[in-house]
């Protein structure tokens, strides 16, 4: 069941209930982009803006926006990183938050850009960009007891 007023919508559905904001405001997609590549989060736009974060995504993920969108995730990596650094470095937080806090931001940078993750491949190639090539080793077990 929907009901919905001039400003709040209500979902209830067996014991679920949310209310979420309906905006008729436009969203500005440039000053979205500008704020994501700041690091703000999709969430406290959508919030500004009163969307919901998937109101936001679908403009953003639109044909028209979707490359540009793509690319301020992609710059908002270090932003994060920087976000997850000043927590640490606060001296009032506690240290084990700052180390959640901390690892909740190098992950979200991780997501929006690749460079920033912590795991690497490795190929190993030989000569000429061929195969490795393999020498067979062989070990002899002695019994010094038997012998």
């Amino acid at each position: 069941m929907i009901r919905v007023s001039a400003k709040v919508a209500f979902c209830s559905t067996s014991s679920l209930r949310r209310a979420f904001f309906i905006s008729t405001m436009p969203i500005n997609i440039e000053e979205a982009l500008q704020r994501i590549e700041a690091g703000e989060s999709q969430r406290e736009i959508a919030a500004s803006f009163g969307v919901a974060v998937s109101t936001l995504n679908e403009h953003l993920n639109k044909p028209e926006n979707a490359e540009r969108s793509a690319r301020a995730r992609s710059i908002s990596a270090e932003s994060w990183l920087d976000r997850g650094l000043a927590y640490v470095l606060d001296e009032n937080t506690d240290p084990a938050r700052a180390r959640i806090v901390a690892q909740e931001c190098a992950r979200r940078a991780a997501i929006r850009n690749p460079a920033y993750r912590e795991s690497s491949k490795t190929e190993l190639t030989g000569a000429n960009g061929g195969p490795v090539a393999f020498q067979a080793v062989e070990r002899l077990i002695v019994d010094s007891k038997a012998t």
